[in-house]
């Protein structure tokens, strides 16, 4: 969608808030189910682990990528972020 650089940057900063947002909502949420439905999470987690762990580590890659897209002198380089982003 975006053309320039500035543009990227922009649409970024903005998905960048969104997911804080989202994020912060989620972990509330899912703390306050689990306490209303602890035998769905015990089967869920049981059954389900590694749905469980690739959402949990995609969570982790989209926070990381957020954060060191753009820092200087990231090993990775700005493209390998941006990846990781459209993973998500």
């Amino acid at each position: 969608m975006a053309k320039t650089k500035e543009e990227k940057e922009a649409i970024y900063a903005l998905l960048s808030t969104k997911y804080h947002t989202t994020f912060t909502t989620l972990v509330v949420f899912g703390g306050a189910f689990f306490a209303s439905f602890p035998l769905f999470y015990s089967t869920s987690f049981g059954g389900a682990f590694w749905v469980w762990l690739t959402i949990l580590f995609l969570f982790i890659v989209q926070a990381v990528s957020f954060k060191y897209r753009t820092e200087l002198n990231n090993f990775l380089g700005e493209k390998v972020y941006n990846v990781f982003l459209l993973l998500n």
